[in-house]
């Protein structure tokens, strides 16, 4: 898996599409270039023959019981754990590569108390004075940054041309099916396609899909069928706000028109929040103000909201308290959930016109 890390690292630096604002824009094209390697003929983001997922992941928890995440992971399908699956390879994301930041993820595979094939830590900046061991604990460790690893020219993957709203709101509606489908096809409790952080929570019954798992595929679906002409940022922040970011802004370079996409992993995360024993702004409240701030400022924009489990919920019915609230916003909102129950993808639109 070296090489294949090594190449996808090199197309990330190389990439020219736009300028990375932060760590989880570099997370999801690393993605997207690891998505497009093979082990064993079978692309890394594809499904294993015989088994419900692939080899590559996202924000995933390297073993059970243990609260880390990894940024990106590589597992084989074929060998499963109690819960997921059993892990190759690590690969850590960072801003700048210091002797600390190195420190802190050496302590994190201490407390994994195992081997890996290889640990990989990624940065777009690393200080000359950086101290790395080239193993730690029998694990192998792969420092990686534009100074010592040749940026790779990107290519572009679909032909460019322009698209409008309209056409570029098509694909990103094929893409969300795409994605959605991956979830409802395999989201048995113990071994689904997305990862599940969530292993102790037997209980439950089923599968808690990683939002992150989900993002880096959504992202990678996008990056595959969308032109150069349009960008794909990641954690958007509105301008002129303190409100948290979303997930996605889909945006046409020249800013005629905007698609932000927020994703939730189910209804749960509406739950009411408390603060010095206040009740904060409800979750649904606060998003329709993002996604709000965040398409006005262009000429044309239309909303989506995904709600990865639409049918899952605690005994108390959160999703009865949120709809309402999303119902009011101000826009048309686009609602796509997966209902569990009838096994399909559910869209409508809430909001006013």
């Amino acid at each position: 898996m070296y090489e294949q890390i090594r190449r996808a690292v090199g197309r990330t630096f190389g990439f020219t599409g736009w300028k990375y604002r932060n760590e989880f824009e570099v997370k999801h094209e690393l993605f997207h270039q690891l998505a497009q390697e093979t082990h064993d003929g079978i692309a890394l983001s594809d499904v294993v023959p015989g088994t419900p997922t692939c080899r590559l992941h996202a924000e995933a928890k390297a073993l059970n019981g243990n609260a880390a995440k990894a940024d990106l992971l590589i597992c084989n399908p074929r060998a499963r754990r109690e819960f997921n699956y059993e892990v190759s390879d690590l690969i850590e994301l960072k801003h700048v590569l210091t002797t600390d930041t190195i420190r802190q993820e050496i302590d994190k595979l201490l407390a994994y108390g195992c081997e890996f094939t290889g640990l990989y830590l990624v940065a777009p900046h690393a200080s000359k004075s950086m101290i790395v061991p080239e193993t730690f604990g029998g694990t192998p460790i792969h420092v990686l940054h534009p100074a010592n690893l040749l940026p790779i020219p990107h290519t572009q993957v679909c032909e460019d041309h322009k698209l409008s709203l309209d056409e570029a709101w098509a694909i990103l509606q094929n893409v969300l099916d795409s994605t959605l489908n991956l979830y409802g096809r395999a989201r048995q409790q113990h071994h689904s396609f997305f990862w599940c952080n969530y292993e102790h929570e037997t209980w439950r019954g089923h599968s808690f899909p990683s939002e992150g798992d989900f993002n880096a595929q959504l992202y990678h679906g996008l990056r595959l069928r969308l032109p150069a002409s349009v960008d794909i940022r990641s954690e958007v922040h509105p301008e002129n706000s303190n409100l948290r970011r979303i997930d996605f802004v889909i945006s046409d370079r020249d800013r005629c028109w905007a698609i932000p996409v927020e994703v939730k992993m189910n209804w749960d995360q509406f739950k009411p929040a408390f603060r010095n024993g206040q009740i904060k702004t409800p979750e649904a409240t606060v998003i329709v103000r993002r996604l709000a701030d965040i398409g006005v400022s262009y000429p044309s924009w239309r909303a989506v909201l995904v709600v990865i489990q639409g049918q899952w919920q605690l005994p108390r019915d959160i999703r009865a308290r949120a709809l309402p609230l999303l119902e009011a916003c101000p826009f048309p909102l686009e609602l796509v959930v997966y209902d569990e129950l009838e096994s399909r993808i559910v869209r409508r639109t809430v909001g006013t016109s």
